[in-house]
């Protein structure tokens, strides 16, 4: 091993150290406070590593192995808690993919997955760079089972209209002009 390779292993050994101290944010931070003092140690490391475990993320999906999966997900996104994409991405995966018919027929354990996505919305949005964007989310992550798979709700279509209606409200409130024009949509067919 050249002196070289060994310095920037021995480098990227000491940014993961450092991130693996960094942990999940804590609850000071998921009100916005700034990030712990050894991630902002890491400073443009942690977006490298952010992006590692991001790819990490998709090859354990693409190897089945969903559980390393979805720990690797969180692990990202507690390493960027402002990026609001790593948010979107992890609400997808456990409310589309996870919570789907064909990856699970059991409706109660699908609930619980839809409930999962749906709930990362949620955290985002007291950290995240585009609060608004993650509301929006959840309303696209309700709109979405209306068709496919309307007793993810105990509610049925209905109780997802109003699920939709809410987070597109509370979209609106946080500045989304996209939420805004899809309320007007929704309200207008639920009321036919």
């Amino acid at each position: 091993m050249t002196r070289r390779a060994h310095r920037a292993g021995l480098a990227a050994a000491v940014v993961l150290i450092l991130l693996g101290l960094a942990g999940a944010p804590t609850e000071s931070q998921s009100a916005g406070a700034a990030p712990s003092r050894t991630l902002r140690l890491a400073g443009p490391a942690a977006g490298l590593a952010r992006d590692l475990a991001w790819i990490r993320f998709q090859r354990a999906r693409l190897a089945g192995d969903y559980g390393r999966a979805i720990r690797i997900a969180e692990s990202a996104v507690a390493l960027d808690p402002t990026s609001t994409d790593g948010w979107k991405l992890l609400a997808a995966h456990l409310a589309f993919f996870h919570g789907s018919r064909e990856r699970e027929p059991d409706l109660e354990r699908r609930r619980l997955w839809f409930r999962a996505g749906v709930d990362v919305t949620r955290r985002g949005i007291p950290v995240a760079d585009d609060p608004g964007e993650l509301a929006l989310m959840r309303a696209v992550l309700h709109l979405a089972k209306l068709d496919t798979d309307p007793e993810v709700l105990p509610g049925g279509p209905d109780e997802l209209l109003r699920e939709t209606e809410l987070a597109l409200t509370e979209a609106v409130e946080l500045g989304s002009p996209e939420a805004e024009e899809l309320l007007g949509y929704v309200l207008e067919s639920s009321a036919d």
